[in-house]
């Protein structure tokens, strides 16, 4: 059996700080926890060869929620995402037919909401409750 892990590669930020490395957890959590990516449809040799997805987030603006709208980007490009047909010839080689490609089995979307519930009067008392994802 392939793991999930194996599966999904890894999420790659170049800015190694607290909140990406966050980030990179929270999606990574999100995706495999919610089992949207059918792993059986990633196998083309049950054991020894899988497909291998990685997910590269790059940030240009943190106008903030920025877990919000990178779990909307790396669902989005999974969607979009066509790989490669594979035909195992009888003599064990493989070949990739660029062809004909074919987008990955999703079995549904995971959606990541953040909200905060406002307590009292003036001044405010927030608690925010990040990473939901439904």
């Amino acid at each position: 059996m392939v793991s999930m892990c194996d599966i999904l590669g890894f999420f790659a930020f170049h800015v190694h700080n607290q909140q990406s490395v966050e980030i990179g957890r929270v999606l990574e959590r999100g995706l495999r926890e919610s089992q949207a990516i059918d792993n059986e449809s990633l196998c083309i040799i049950s054991g020894q060869k899988v497909w291998r997805i990685e997910v590269n987030i790059h940030v240009l603006d943190d106008g903030g929620n920025v877990t919000d709208a990178s779990t909307i980007a790396a669902v989005t490009s999974l969607l979009h995402f066509r790989k490669p047909n594979v035909q195992i010839r009888p003599d064990g080689t493989i070949s990739l037919e660029t062809e004909r490609c074919v987008p990955l089995s999703i079995h549904h979307i995971p959606i990541s909401v953040t909200f905060a519930l406002f307590k009292g009067q003036a001044p405010f008392e927030l608690f925010t409750l990040p990473h939901v994802f439904l």
